[in-house]
């Protein structure tokens, strides 16, 4: 113990550096120095960044009913509104991105360098931005419609086979608000219909054969172990057809395109579809109606780079 207290009161000696070397020379950050910046929004944004191709797309679209019905004229008094192109630029990105609050999407229109390029200046707030999301369902609808038929008139895709597949999101309701379920009467009928396994019935088969659709879907495997595509006693010609396509390799390997629709719930899920935050069901449906435009925009961006690299 005393040999530990001999030399407590020494200074500080200071390590002696190699013979010719000075000290160490480096770019620490100084947060706290007052310096002056000048640059235009549009250059501190890549010309490659994806807003950018958001931002043309929805130039290109016809808002002519969301321009109609603003009320501030030329000549006239009033506020002016905020650009109806760019609250939509604004909620397809924020979808896009996983934003599903207009108060979060406010706050990101003034901290966000992305956000703020889409504004260009323009303030925003979390009213205007809440109530521009469920005040047009009908010009969603009409632009879902529009992009497929012009997906289709492109010629990037078809809706001569089409796959469907569930997906759980949780909604702000009881369950007894989900008990009844709107008939459809009218739709476009696919040649081809992929579905999951074990959910189709022999009279939906027989329905849909009447119809001159195939629906392809695994049969569901039987208690005793039986060949679940051996024809049996009873069979339609729908229900017969069905399970000798099914049997096939070349069914099968049919049947392995519907994997692609998981990659839609896949992107669904990266863009925060989990839980609608909007209630009732028109305000639900509008909701997903955003999710819908905004996925089939970036599949048209995606279709048409691969279409014009081929």
């Amino acid at each position: 113990m005393a040999d530990d207290q001999l030399f407590e009161d020494l200074p500080e000696q200071d390590k002696p550096l190699p013979k010719g070397r000075g000290a160490v020379r480096l770019r620490e950050p100084e947060r706290r120095q007052m310096s002056m910046q000048v640059a235009a929004l549009d250059d501190l944004v890549g010309d490659d960044h994806p807003v950018r191709a958001v931002w043309s797309f929805v130039e290109g679209l016809d808002l002519s009913a969301l321009y109609d019905v603003i009320k501030a004229r030329e000549g006239e008094p009033g506020h002016p509104p905020a650009s109806p192109k760019l609250m939509l630029a604004l909620w397809l990105w924020a979808t896009i991105d996983g934003v599903g609050s207009a108060r979060q999407l406010d706050r990101l229109c003034r901290d966000h360098l992305i956000y703020r390029w889409l504004c260009g200046g323009v303030s925003m707030n979390y009213h205007s931005l809440s109530n521009f999301r469920i005040a047009h369902m009908a010009v969603l609808e009409r632009l879902l419609a529009q992009g497929v038929a012009s997906m289709v008139d492109a010629g990037l895709v078809s809706l001569d086979t089409l796959a469907q597949d569930g997906l759980r999101v949780r909604a702000g309701a009881g369950a007894g608000s989900f008990r009844r379920r709107p008939r459809l009467d009218e739709g476009y009928q696919p040649s081809n219909y992929l579905v999951d396994g074990g959910f189709t019935k022999n009279e939906a088969i027989e329905w849909a054969h009447a119809n001159g659709i195939k629906v392809w879907c695994p049969p569901a495997q039987t208690k005793h172990g039986t060949d679940p595509y051996a024809p049996k006693k009873g069979d339609g010609v729908g229900v017969a057809d069905w399970r000798e396509r099914m049997k096939s390799d070349d069914g099968k390997a049919f049947y392995r395109l519907r994997c692609e629709h998981e990659c839609i719930n896949a992107h669904a899920r990266r863009m925060g579809l989990r839980q609608l935050s909007l209630r009732g069901k028109i305000k639900a449906r509008i909701h997903l109606l955003w999710f819908a435009v905004a996925h089939n925009m970036m599949r048209f961006f995606a279709l048409h780079a691969k279409a014009q690299a081929a």
